[in-house]
């Protein structure tokens, strides 16, 4: 049984409002000077690892070899049936504008609309759970070797060379983001995570700099870049470190009682709904509303109108939340 910790979804209602964070400025006009903004949406990229750490994290808590079917069975329409029912709007707007059923087919099942490749992410790693449990300090750094290479291949091909990748193809395969379930998986076995945080502050804004540098190289070649790469893998395993810590944990907790911890922590406790809904909202803001948001305004009006849809659906219909993701 998986226990429920409180500073968890915490960390994934900050992780959430940096996945909105992050889609609300790839639709923002920007140019290579705008320097700060660049160095904020670096600061993003490590909206993902953290999800997937965490789950990595609470699965090496609950996940028994002999369960491992039943772990699968359970799991895994938890999150592929969400996926599949949002999926049908993109489906039909594909079929519409290009017909190719067979293409279409193909996103549907294995999750390539929008930004569902995270489902398929994360079933690839449900079903190899077994194995990277298991796995020692170096096969753990021999993950983090598998990752960093996968994401080199993707930032050369894309935005080196400016060939175009879909989705579901350069970030949803388990390779690109292999350290960080497996990260997780070792955090969650620790008996102690007490450990000392300063090497991994100290990395994080290191390489989150690096980060900051390497967009600003990248987008000479094709106007990209801000998105994932190494130095931004780099940046995000030593944010699960320091995130992870229980010193950083007990930072947290201190705060435990104000109204902004509980209102992340609610975020949080409703992520899985916000994820899979926030771009719908992006798309209609867009193009029903003519103003020109801003990156921080759009954010906040998407996050309260997807936090709305799903407090309503809860509401009127609670059987039907639970199959549409808003657990």
């Amino acid at each position: 049984m998986k226990a429920r910790i409180v500073y968890f979804d915490f960390l994934k209602g900050l992780a959430i409002l940096m996945v909105i964070a992050i889609h609300t400025f790839s639709i923002v006009d920007l140019t290579s000077d705008s320097n700060f903004e660049i160095f904020l949406r670096q600061i993003l990229n490590c909206a993902v690892p953290i999800f997937l750490a965490i789950s990595g994290f609470f699965i090496s808590k609950g996940n028994k070899v002999g369960t491992y079917w039943a772990f699968l069975k359970h799991q895994i329409p938890k999150i592929y049936i969400p996926c599949l029912l949002w999926s049908v709007p993109y489906l039909l707007l594909y079929l519409n504008h290009n017909g190719d059923v067979f293409k279409a087919l193909f996103y549907f099942i294995f999750c390539g609309f929008s930004i569902y490749y995270f489902i398929a992410l994360i079933i690839q790693y449900y079903i190899l759970s077994p194995v990277l449990i298991k796995l020692k300090s170096g096969g753990v750094v021999l993950t983090l070797l598998i990752t960093l290479l996968a994401i080199f291949l993707v930032t050369y091909i894309m935005q080196v060379e400016g060939h175009v990748l879909p989705l579901i193809i350069y970030a949803g395969g388990f390779p690109v983001w292999l350290i960080f379930f497996v990260i997780g998986l070792r955090l969650g076995n620790m008996s102690n995570r007490d450990y000392k945080i300063l090497p991994y502050l100290l990395c994080a804004f290191f390489f989150l700099l690096l980060s900051f540098i390497e967009a600003k190289y990248l987008y000479s070649f094709n106007q990209g870049g801000f998105g994932i790469k190494l130095s931004s893998h780099l940046y995000s395993l030593s944010m699960i470190l320091l995130l992870f810590s229980r010193k950083v944990e007990v930072l947290f907790e201190r705060i435990s009682d104000s109204k902004l911890y509980r209102g992340v922590v609610y975020i949080g406790s409703i992520s899985f709904g916000l994820y899979l809904i926030h771009c719908f909202f992006i798309s209609i803001v867009k193009k029903f509303v003519e103003v020109d948001w801003g990156w921080f305004s759009l954010s906040v009006i998407v996050l309260f109108l997807s936090i709305g849809f799903i407090y309503i659906v809860k509401k009127i219909f609670p059987k039907l939340s639970v199959y549409l993701g808003f657990r």
